[in-house]
């Protein structure tokens, strides 16, 4: 059985205990990034690692397995998509994963009930299992109060998450994650770091369209107080902040 639903399709095997999510901007991002005479393999190969998983994620998995993961904001809603929070209305979302080493199960909105586990619960485990397998050089200097996160082990853009505990002395940190295995964090002290951040954010926005698994192009704000939002930038780098953000960093 196949069903599509707009950007992943639904599909289950005859004897198969759970159902299968193909999604088409991950499939995507694996034919991008090769050249054509391997899509037919790699097409093959990505099929059948998702219908692995939908084996053998339908049973309860240890709670290790559980991470986050952050990507675009999506409009399908069902109880066979993944489970979707938001993060930035109409820009970011969290959902859930089960690691399963080779693939990746995306949590569904009945299969915590199933399994027994509070989302709340699966929520904090989630990041906590995040961070134990966040090395401490995973946060690299990258310019002059620039940092980047490149592990290329699918959850970099996720890491922003963490970005707050990295930065705990800062009035909130400036993150550009244009797709899923880039992350820049710029930490706020003040109208130096805003000018950086948006430079920063004109050199990558040029090539954000062509990299795979695409996230957004928007450069966004993270702070412990002033929770996540989005920044609006001008073509030539100029970042313009709602007035409650604009005095906590004047207040720096």
């Amino acid at each position: 059985m196949v069903r599509v639903e707009g950007d992943h399709a639904e599909v289950r095997l005859p004897g198969q205990s759970g159902i299968s999510t193909l999604r088409f901007d991950s499939l995507s991002g694996v034919l991008l990034s090769s050249s054509p005479e391997r899509w037919p393999e790699l097409a093959d190969r990505h099929l059948r690692i998702a219908l692995d998983a939908g084996t053998r994620g339908a049973e309860r998995p240890p709670v290790t397995d559980l991470l986050p993961r952050v990507g675009p904001s999506s409009s399908e809603r069902g109880a066979a998509t993944p489970w979707e929070e938001p993060i930035v209305d109409g820009h970011l979302s969290l959902r859930l994963v089960v690691d399963l080493e080779n693939a990746v199960r995306f949590v569904r909105p009945l299969d915590l009930a199933h399994w027994g586990i509070a989302l709340q619960d699966a929520k904090a485990a989630a990041v906590d299992n995040l961070r134990a397998r966040t090395p401490e050089q995973a946060l690299e200097p990258f310019d002059e109060g620039v940092y980047r996160v490149g592990l290329a082990d699918s959850y970099d853009a996720t890491r922003v998450l963490l970005a707050e505990q990295w930065f705990p002395h800062h009035a909130g940190v400036l993150a550009i994650l244009p797709a899923r295995d880039v992350l820049f964090l710029v930490p706020v002290a003040g109208e130096e770091d805003v000018q950086r951040a948006g430079a920063l954010w004109s050199q990558v926005a040029t090539s954000a369209d062509r990299l795979p698994y695409p996230i957004s192009r928007q450069l966004f704000w993270f702070g412990a107080s002033s929770g996540a939002r989005a920044i609006h930038v001008t073509l030539d780098g100029e970042l313009y902040f709602p007035g409650d953000l604009a005095a906590l960093i004047d207040a720096q």
